[in-house]
């Protein structure tokens, strides 16, 4: 009889594809927030990078680097999925994995989404709003 994969099949890697999307959300969020304000009050949106106000660049930086993370995660919990989908899982603790596998892609996939759509507004907007010191 073939052992079962579930015991020797990490559970670390199936939170990080479930955590990596909200927790780098939360973090981007963050950061852009505090990014923002203190470029404001330094003076940094009369400065240009690129073409490009510096507040608005690194931003852009920022939500590259954000997004990157639930990427990797999507991937690795898509990577999870189809290894367990090969399996035809039927016990118990496979189907959580299964489940924490599905789950961790499809959270990805819309964190991922969610991290571009909360930084339009930096390149959309007036990034200081008329305060520029």
């Amino acid at each position: 009889m073939i052992a079962s994969r579930a015991a020797t099949f990490n559970p670390a890697w199936l939170w990080l594809g479930m955590l990596s999307g909200p927790v780098a959300w939360f973090v981007h969020l963050n950061v852009i927030y505090s990014l923002v304000d203190f470029g404001c009050h330094a003076g940094l949106a009369s400065r240009e990078l690129l073409g490009a106000n510096l507040i608005v660049a690194l931003l852009l930086l920022a939500t590259l680097i954000a997004l990157a993370i639930p990427v990797v995660g999507g991937l690795v919990a898509y990577r999870n999925w189809r290894d367990l989908e090969a399996q035809n899982a039927l016990d118990r603790t496979e189907e959580r994995q299964h489940f924490m596998a599905f789950v961790g892609t499809v959270l990805s996939a819309g964190f991922a989404a969610v991290i571009v759509l909360t930084a339009i507004p930096a390149f959309v907007l007036s990034t200081c709003g008329g305060i520029i010191g």
